[in-house]
């Protein structure tokens, strides 16, 4: 610490939820569909970075969701990316329809929870709502 800073120290309550949280646009990638992707990707986008494939959460979840339970993580919220889910008006991809349901699986999947975190991995959905398990 340099001169004249000082030291904060703080306890979090006993009850408290270490978690982390994910948008489907920012880890999933390749989404072109996406009316994000179309407005990073235009000419005279203020976005700086588009997010191009970002780290391929789709093809690495199982192993994303084990590295988590293995820092501890007790609560993980992701998203749904519609657009990859219906990528045209009532046409639905069965394939981001199965991933989605793979994913909905690793969570709930007591066992596999237990086996990931060594207890009761909470669930929430994006609009916050508990996921009961």
């Amino acid at each position: 610490m340099g001169a004249g800073e000082t030291e904060m120290a703080f306890t979090m309550p006993a009850d408290f939820i270490w978690g982390s949280a994910t948008a489907a646009h920012q880890i999933e990638g390749g989404n072109w569909n996406s009316d994000w992707w179309a407005w990073e990707h235009a000419p005279d986008t203020p976005c700086r970075e588009p997010s191009g494939d970002a780290c391929d959460f789709l093809h690495h979840y199982e192993a994303d969701l084990a590295l988590l339970a293995r820092l501890g993580q007790k609560a993980f919220r992701f998203s749904v990316e519609w657009a990859r889910v219906e990528p045209e008006e009532g046409e639905f991809s069965g394939a981001a329809l199965g991933f989605y349901r793979r994913l909905g699986a690793q969570a709930l999947d007591d066992w596999t929870v237990h086996r990931l975190s060594g207890d009761a991995l909470r669930r929430l959905a994006t609009d916050g709502a508990a996921i009961p398990g």
